[in-house]
Parts: structure tokens; C-alpha cells; sequence
């Protein structure tokens, strides 16, 4: 069995997790205060199975997107807005989002 040596963890760890669906005709941006600065954030389109993910480091409105088919890119638009302590993303009419923050 091999060892796991060096492995250090935080000493204080922050999760928040959200559902967000809207049906308005032109929905506004997903705005989330998620009471601590996230270092991850993870947007699951789950009705189109698209992903996005944001790491600290990356600009604020970047993201990686995954398509449904595997395809990974880094589109110039459309990324997750991290502000301090909120993350903010754009969503699409009719569509299921769930969102994962990790701080």
C-alpha cells in the first residue's frame, strides 16, 4: 500500500453548494454571496451536461469549459465571476445549474 507523506490540508475548509434554474425570457446573471472566498468553483449546466470551472488564480470571468461531448476549452465569454466573498455566472433560459464552491 503506498504512503501518502507530505499532505497537508486547511485548517479551516468552506463549502457551499446551490441549485439555480430560471425561466424568466432574459434571465439576469446567477449572483451568489457564498460567505467565504472561494478558491474553486465548479457550474454544472446539468440540462445541456456543459461544465465550468474556476480556480484561484485565474481571472475573475475566465473558466474552463467542458462540452457534453468532452471538449475542453477556455472561452474569451461566459466564465464565473469571483468578487471577494461572491461568484457570479450567466445563465440560460429554461436551463438547471448547480454550482459548487470550495474555499
Amino acid at each position: 500500500m503506498p504512503l501518502i507523506s507530505n499532505f497537508a490540508c486547511c485548517e479551516t475548509s468552506h463549502i457551499a453548494s446551490m441549485t439555480h434554474s430560471d425561466d424568466a425570457a432574459t434571465p439576469a446573471d446567477a449572483h451568489y454571496t457564498v460567505g467565504f472566498k472561494p478558491v474553486f468553483v465548479v457550474v454544472q449546466n446539468v440540462t445541456d451536461a456543459t461544465q465550468r470551472e474556476w480556480y484561484s488564480g485565474m481571472a475573475s470571468g475566465s473558466a474552463i469549459l467542458t462540452q457534453a461531448n468532452g471538449a475542453r476549452t477556455t472561452p474569451a465569454t461566459g466564465g464565473v465571476v469571483v468578487e471577494g466573498r461572491a461568484i457570479s455566472f450567466k445563465v440560460e433560459k429554461d436551463k438547471k445549474y448547480h454550482v459548487l464552491a470550495l474555499g
